[in-house]
């Protein structure tokens, strides 16, 4: 059996608005290793090993929220036209119902 999905543009746009905000706070915070890198970079030559592969991991983490970032914002994007094209669907409808009741 189908269910019936309801939902409104509004839901759509707040949904596209969280997901945005979730993209900015990623991009942010891929960025945000500045303290980690400093006590990495105090670490003395016997812990060169440490320090590289901190710095390495750092890199990968920085990565990785930045691809998460895209994700969020192009779904965001998506979101957005979804409901710009849901709007223009309902008022191209709503234009021809007009049209066949304006009939004689």
């Amino acid at each position: 059996m189908t269910e019936l999905i309801q939902l409104t543009t509004r839901e759509l746009r707040a949904n596209a608005a969280a997901q945005h905000t979730i993209a900015e706070e990623l991009a942010a915070e891929s960025g945000a290793h500045v303290e980690l890198t400093s006590m990495l970079d105090a670490l003395g030559p016997v812990f060169a090993d440490l320090r590289d592969a901190g710095r390495m991991l750092l890199d990968q983490r920085a990565s990785c929220y930045q691809q998460l970032a895209a994700i969020h914002g192009d779904l965001s994007d998506k979101l957005t036209h979804a409901a710009q094209e849901w709007e223009r669907a309902d008022g191209d409808a709503a234009s021809r119902l007009r049209t066949f009741h304006e009939r004689p």
